[in-house]
């Protein structure tokens, strides 16, 4: 018995449908595009947390460079893991046909397993028998017809996962997006320090610089000061940089002027450093305190050269005790710690200031210069150095000026101011005369009063008795007779005669004359003398008379009083 012939179903080739093909190509696309937006979203809103916490932290805590770089190295480890895990991994377990057609089998239970066996069915590795081929034909065109009257993609892959993890996800994304945009510029600063920019965050202290760069004389004085803004802190700190040596940081409190205001004074500065303010969290601007090296003078020499009058010898000064001769001449000499491109000398009482007379070495300096007798108050030596920097607080040294003197001279006998002689009589006179630096002349000076018949007296002659002084004489004490009958014409009976001592000086341009007190000598008759040398002679009898009377008296006393 031979079998039937083959039907025209039958020895036709089994091929999948292209609705169902479509169809299972649609979800397993939307299944694959599904996956695939969950690592975006979830990226998004892990890396919005996560950011969001680093910048909290590092607002809070000032996070260094390295920590922030530990917490940007984790982030790339996160979205890496997320990239692997719902990107790399979804991308590797696409669903191929049968795949999909078990998630359709599953989603939409009256499939049963009819799908699958389609998909499996017209596989080009399927082995269908030619009696199955009727059967498995009229099974495709079921399963065709089912899938072209259901919405299979909507209902098989739903995006229900994405919704919820988008519900969730907004959460963080729309807080993150919050304080970006409410906290600019600071957020902005935030992501770029979290992203290892080197940039700095607005302090809660803001420090404004008072004393910004300052040049200071070597070992003058300088006052650091800084205003504080925001929250003001109870103290603050300076730090201060020397080239060459540690950072050092020094305490400031605040001021007693202004509660906001921080001051630091430093003394004696001998080399230039830089320095910042430390106040609360905020940091000052660096700034820099030059040290001016102005150039002061050394090893002055003072040296006084006497005019050749005085017969002295030059002598050196010190410079607090500089008395001046004046006439003389002062030489200055010294040295300067700087070279030197100019100076001068400033003489107190003098607008004009002198040159100094700089040598070849630049250091060294000189000046000479005659002493005035007037107006000198003091001296001031003044430096510019090769960088022109001027000298500074220059010593002034006070000048006591002292002048040459006339020679005083004093008449010892006779001792009264008006005395009687009698004509042609020999008068003894003594006197003393000294000088500062040397009596040149001496002599004695007279005029001579007549006596008119109206009982006047006239201005008669004058005239002078040269005295020889020993050379080199300073102090010199002298006794002479003045014989009156030498004189011409020859005084009398009536006459009057005032004299004094007169000497100069050695100075040699302008001698100094000095006078004694003027005595007058009244020429009487001899009867006249007679009578005053009695009468002086009963005054010294009651004078010895009364002081004896008073020695009597002490001894009764003396007697009564020692029983």
């Amino acid at each position: 018995m031979s079998a039937p012939p083959p039907s025209s179903d039958a020895s036709r080739e089994l091929h999948l449908p292209a609705t169902v093909a479509r169809t299972l190509d649609r979800v397993r696309r939307r299944q694959l595009a599904f996956a695939l937006a969950l690592f975006p979203v979830l990226l998004v809103a892990t890396l919005a947390t996560a950011w969001l916490l680093q910048a909290v932290a590092d607002r809070v805590f000032h996070l260094p460079w390295s920590a922030r770089c530990v917490l940007l190295v984790l982030d790339v480890i996160g979205a890496l893991i997320l990239l692997d895990r719902f990107a790399v991994r979804a991308w590797k377990r696409r669903l191929n046909r049968k795949g999909a057609a078990l998630l359709v089998e599953r989603g939409i239970p009256d499939f049963r397993s009819a799908l699958v066996s389609v998909v499996e069915l017209t596989s080009p590795d399927a082995d269908v028998s030619v009696r199955s081929r009727p059967l498995v034909a009229r099974l495709i065109s079921d399963v065709e017809e089912r899938v072209s009257s259901a919405e299979v993609v909507r209902q098989v892959v739903r995006p229900d996962r994405l919704k919820k993890l988008l519900t969730r996800a907004v959460a963080p994304v729309a807080l993150a997006a919050l304080a970006i945009v409410l906290c600019q510029p600071l957020s902005g600063l935030l992501v770029q320090r979290i992203l290892l920019a080197d940039v700095a965050l607005p302090a809660a202290t803001q420090v404004v610089s008072v004393t910004e760069d300052l040049t200071v004389d070597e070992g003058g004085q300088a006052i650091l000061t800084a205003n504080a803004s925001g929250e003001i802190p109870p103290d603050g700190k300076v730090v201060i940089s020397y080239a060459g040596r540690p950072a050092e940081t020094v305490m400031v409190p605040r001021s007693d002027k202004s509660p906001d205001e921080f001051s630091l004074p430093m003394a004696n500065l001998r080399e230039g450093f830089s320095y910042h303010f430390l106040l609360n969290d905020g940091v000052g601007r660096e700034h820099q305190v030059s040290v001016r090296f102005p150039p002061v003078a050394e090893g002055l020499k003072f040296v006084q050269v006497p005019p050749a009058y005085t017969g002295l010898s030059e002598s050196e000064l010190t410079p607090t005790s500089l008395k001046l001769l004046e006439g003389s001449t002062l030489r200055i000499e010294g040295t300067a710690t700087r070279p030197l491109r100019a100076g001068e000398l400033r003489i107190g009482g003098v607008a004009q200031a002198l040159p100094l007379t700089i040598e070849a070495d630049r250091r060294s300096f000189r000046a000479e210069v005659a002493v005035s007798s007037e107006g000198w108050k003091s001296l001031g030596i003044h430096m510019t150095s090769n960088e022109e920097v001027e000298s500074v607080k220059d010593p002034v040294y006070p000048v006591e000026l002292v002048r040459d003197r006339a020679p005083a001279v004093t008449i010892h006998t006779p001792k009264d101011e008006a005395s009687t002689v009698i004509a042609n009589d020999t008068v003894p006179v003594s006197f003393e005369v000294s000088d500062d630096f040397g009596i040149h002349t001496a002599k004695l000076v007279y005029r001579v009063y007549r006596m008119m018949p109206d009982g006047s007296t006239e201005e008669g002659e004058e005239g002078q008795v040269p005295l020889a002084v020993p050379p080199g004489k300073t102090t010199w004490k002298h006794t002479f007779s003045w014989n009156l009958a030498l004189l011409v014409p020859e005084v009398s009976t009536g006459y009057s005669i005032t004299f004094s001592i007169e000497a100069t000086d050695n100075h040699a341009d302008a001698p100094r004359i000095g006078r004694s007190a003027e005595r007058t000598l009244k020429v009487v008759s001899e009867q006249e003398k007679r009578l005053e040398l009695l009468e002086l002679l009963g005054q010294k009898a009651a004078e010895i008379e009364r002081l004896y009377e008073q020695q009597r008296s002490v001894n009764e006393r003396l007697q009564h009083s020692n029983p």
